[in-house]
């Protein structure tokens, strides 16, 4: 019997032009982990607000005709066992809620909805929520196609910030795909001066990754352009180095609730134009139990 701690993935869908490529990476996913799919639907237009509590509308019988179908479906077609859940509400605090009360390993979505299917280059409302809030990890798809193996992965750090937990998080995760980690850190005109020290710290975590079994290689790049962003270099190398995941951690708010992580310009940048699948990991302590 399957462990129901952590056992599975939960897919929102839409039912978008791009439900069969979320539900096909969400299975590759699956298959690395064995665990089970779950396809949450959520019924979000408000029928009335009465002393400020939304009722919602009950979902259609042709919606839940639907995802019974595709359910079926996905079941038979990958031979894993795929569940179905409708629910009403705001789409992303419901997504988050129903993930973390049934200990969800991952939740794994696209970073566009139904309104954005023009602009693969924009994160959608719930998307960035969801990254926000989720207790566990995210898995954003690429709308370029699906990722079958992830030998590869691009872990952009920032050197002039605490990485104790960022790395630990990286042995974790590479050990658990069996990934050869690329480690990248990028200089800007304003720290060039640090270059040496800079070298001498993705040294010692070259070093550090080798000695916990981890294949890893470290890369300082220089942002020297004035019109170039971080994250355009970040996403250059990623295309260069034929990465096949980036892995990202949010960062904790200040004077914030405890579970409330903001992404900064630079990950937005990158999870916006990515065209690989793109894996956010939030800083609390017990998101790193899912690896």
């Amino acid at each position: 019997m399957k462990n129901p701690y952590y056992n599975n993935i939960v897919t929102p869908v839409d039912f978008n032009d791009f439900t069969e490529l979320i539900v096909e990476q969400s299975y590759q996913i699956a298959t690395l982990f064995n665990c089970d799919i779950t396809l949450l639907h959520i019924v979000h237009d408000v029928k009335s607000i009465k002393d400020g509590v939304k009722e919602y509308y009950e979902p259609d019988e042709s919606i839940i005709r639907k995802l019974k179908l595709l359910s079926s479906i996905y079941r038979k077609r990958y031979e894993i066992d795929f569940h179905y859940q409708i629910l009403q509400g705001d789409v992303s605090e419901t997504i988050i809620s129903f993930a973390y009360e049934n200990y969800a390993r991952l939740i794994v979505m696209g970073k566009i909805g139904r309104i954005h299917l023009n602009q693969t280059q924009t994160i959608g409302n719930n998307t960035a929520q969801v990254i926000r809030k989720a207790y566990c990890p995210v898995l954003i798809t690429s709308p370029y196609g699906v990722k079958n193996e992830f030998n590869t992965i691009l872990f952009p750090i920032d050197l002039t910030q605490p990485i104790s937990q960022k790395i630990n998080a990286a042995i974790q995760f590479s050990r658990f795909y069996l990934s050869s980690l690329k480690i990248v850190f990028v200089m800007t005109n304003k720290n060039m001066n640090r270059e040496n020290e800079f070298k001498q710290k993705l040294e010692k975590i070259r070093i550090f990754m080798i000695e916990n079994n981890v294949h890893c290689t470290t890369n300082l790049l220089a942002n020297l352009e004035p019109y170039k962003s971080i994250a355009d270099e970040i996403l250059e190398y990623a295309t260069y180095s034929e990465a096949d995941m980036i892995f990202l951690m949010t960062q904790q708010e200040k004077e914030a609730d405890w579970h409330h992580t903001y992404i900064g310009s630079t990950a937005t940048q990158i999870i916006k134009s990515a065209t690989v699948p793109v894996l956010t990991v939030t800083p609390f302590q017990n998101t790193f139990q899912v690896f």
